[in-house]
């Protein structure tokens, strides 16, 4: 009775986090009015291919993207009309679905206790509620690889039919996030650990599992040929521009940063890891610690290195940091303690992540605005000048091209391109010196700029964020 009573109190405790969280999820989901760099990207990407036009934006461009994301987000417009919320409205659904995933995943291995901590530490992670929000591939990368980790489980310890499953959702999360790359060298190295021979030899649908992975993989394959010359080519034309310029950093910068990505429940990594390592032998750790090493070591590997990156398989470090929460109780003798101070990491963890919400608010917003605007002047035969490429291509509708390095370059680049419109954001950073006048902390655009028609500025808040001018006849 005490064990059937244990579980119910788990089961409502679950639930209440998942309603507490989805209600945060879905009050927040509209609240941020602008748009990143990679959101223009995807809507972008969607936006072509929903009007037949390919998988490219602007000239040609962020082609080595991974496809799934867009490729889904046009799906969803084909059928229910091309709509930016409704792709906002979707991101909490994601989000719920792989909060509840992980439960019943980690319930499979550890039981009840060990998964509420797990489910509840990603619910409240301040990363995770941010990223959830955003139209970027964290999110439903999250769900497919732990759909893919949880199938693969299944097929080691029960069903060996789930490795086909495996392999379809493997595929999908490769085409998600390259980082997917992960799972399929778990998938080929785990077996190798726990020697099982027969597995690797015998098995048929442990390579049918391979094989699955490989065709979902064909129309990327098809891509890359057509753009890069190689099947693979879109692989490492990626790798080289994520490496181009910012956030390269040392191998142990996650190291440094781990409370800032993890907050201070990330405390409880160390008696996880302990634990899972003592009891190695156990294939549900040797599951977990395993998969959540080969994961650091990549992402510590990469030369560019950003906190959002640990995301992607955040769910297994929740998993280990649960398994610490609760040895440690045991071990202790502690029986309300430690929960409260592990909630207490939640709560902080969780206010955390509504901060972040809340002050992002506002960002990008500006530029949005100046685009939606810029659809409406700027000739369809003409284009438009700026860095922030992707979300002028999203928002105005029309080819950009960058700003010259060579400040004499200017007016060349701007008649042989046709240019009809500057645009110049005080947020992005790739601006040459000379579009800029520097006045303390704050900049506004340089005097070169007198020379254009001054169109139009939009603020955020009460701040100028946007300067847009026009190019005379």
């Amino acid at each position: 009775m005490k064990r059937k009573l244990s579980k119910n109190y788990f089961h409502i405790a679950f639930t209440l986090v998942l309603i507490l969280v989805g209600s945060t999820l879905f009050y927040f989901f509209n609240i941020n009015k602008g748009l990143w760099w990679d959101e223009a990207v995807h809507l972008g990407l969607a936006k072509n291919l929903y009007l037949g036009k390919g998988y490219f934006i602007n000239l040609n461009q962020e082609t080595f993207r991974p496809p799934f994301f867009a490729f889904l987000i046009s799906i969803l417009w084909r059928l229910f009309g091309v709509s930016e919320l409704l792709i906002r409205l979707l991101l909490p659904v994601i989000a719920i679905l792989s909060i509840v995933i992980l439960y019943i995943f980690t319930r499979r291995l550890y039981g009840d206790e060990v998964a509420f901590w797990a489910s509840l530490i990603l619910a409240t992670s301040h990363m995770f509620l941010f990223y959830s929000l955003k139209i970027l591939t964290e999110g439903i990368f999250i769900l497919i690889s732990l759909l893919a980790i949880y199938s693969y489980y299944i097929a080691i310890e029960k069903s060996k039919k789930y490795f086909l499953l495996c392999g379809i959702l493997m595929g999908f999360s490769f085409l998600t996030r390259y980082p997917g790359l992960i799972l399929p060298a778990f998938y080929l190295l785990y077996p190798i650990f726990l020697r099982k021979r027969n597995l690797l030899l015998k098995e048929k649908f442990y390579w049918l599992g391979i094989v699955s992975f490989l065709v979902v993989l064909i129309p990327w394959f098809w891509l890359g040929q057509i753009n890069f010359g190689s099947p693979i080519g879109a692989l490492f034309v990626e790798a080289g521009t994520v490496t181009e310029r910012w956030y390269i950093e040392e191998w142990h910068y996650y190291f440094m940063h781990w409370f800032e990505m993890f907050g201070l429940i990330g405390i409880f990594v160390i008696p996880g890891a302990i634990v899972s390592l003592v009891k190695l032998n156990k294939p549900k750790n040797s599951f977990v610690l395993i998969l959540a090493s080969l994961s650091l070591l990549f992402f510590m590997l990469i030369p560019r290195k950003e906190l959002r990156y640990m995301i992607h398989y955040l769910p297994v470090f929740t998993i280990l940091f649960s398994i610490g929460i609760v040895e440690l109780r045991k071990w202790m003798g502690s029986k309300r303690m430690l929960p409260l101070i592990a909630i207490a990491f939640c709560i902080l963890n969780f206010l955390a992540g509504i901060q972040m919400i809340f002050y992002d608010r506002e960002g990008g917003r500006a530029l949005k605005e100046a685009g939606t605007y810029l659809r409406e002047v700027v000739p369809k035969n003409t284009t438009i000048m700026s860095q922030n490429m992707p979300v002028l291509y999203y928002t105005a509708e029309r080819n950009i091209v960058y700003f010259p390095e060579d400040r004499n370059e200017l007016m060349n680049k701007i008649y042989y391109n046709n240019v009809s419109f500057l645009v110049i954001e005080f947020r992005e950073p790739t601006y040459p010196d000379y579009v800029w006048e520097k006045e303390g902390l704050r900049k506004k655009p340089s005097k070169i700029f007198e020379n254009f028609a001054f169109e139009k500025s939009f603020n955020e808040g009460n701040e100028t964020f946007v300067w847009v001018y026009r190019v005379e006849e």
